[in-house]
């Protein structure tokens, strides 16, 4: 099946550079926070592995499970979907999670393509085959 006619069950208007510029940067607040007060309570300097795990958790955990969006996303009335308008599946979530750390390598050229691309799509986007969209 092909782009175009995977498009026909995306419903709603694409989200922008903005609304999803914001929803990550509240997310990073909460993660961020989330981190500091489990420091704070346990006194301890957790291992890279271990940040890395809860950063994961929170935005695969979410976007699978609470219908495409994270905290931040929610805020923003927007959500990640697949081709089929649908809530993204585990894989999809892992795909587009890792292949956000291409769309920050040569200068953000990854997450510039949102701006550029009718759909709005970033690369990780296009590797995971998923779109967001805003909410109804």
């Amino acid at each position: 099946m092909g782009k175009q006619q995977d498009l026909k069950y995306v419903r709603g208007v694409f989200a922008g550079v903005f609304s999803r510029g914001i929803a990550i940067w509240i997310d990073m607040w909460i993660v961020s926070t989330l981190l500091a007060i489990i420091i704070g309570v346990t006194d301890k300097i957790y291992a890279q592995e271990t940040v890395m795990l809860i950063v994961i958790t929170y935005f695969m955990g979410f976007e699978v499970f609470n219908k495409g969006t994270t905290i931040g996303k929610r805020a923003m009335k927007i959500r990640v979907v697949n081709a089929n308008g649908e809530k993204i599946t585990l894989l999809q979530a892992l795909i587009r999670f890792v292949s956000k750390f291409l769309s920050m390598g040569f200068v953000f050229i990854g997450f510039i393509m949102i701006g550029l691309s009718a759909q709005k799509q970033g690369l990780h986007d296009c590797i995971a085959n998923t779109y967001v969209i805003k909410d109804r």
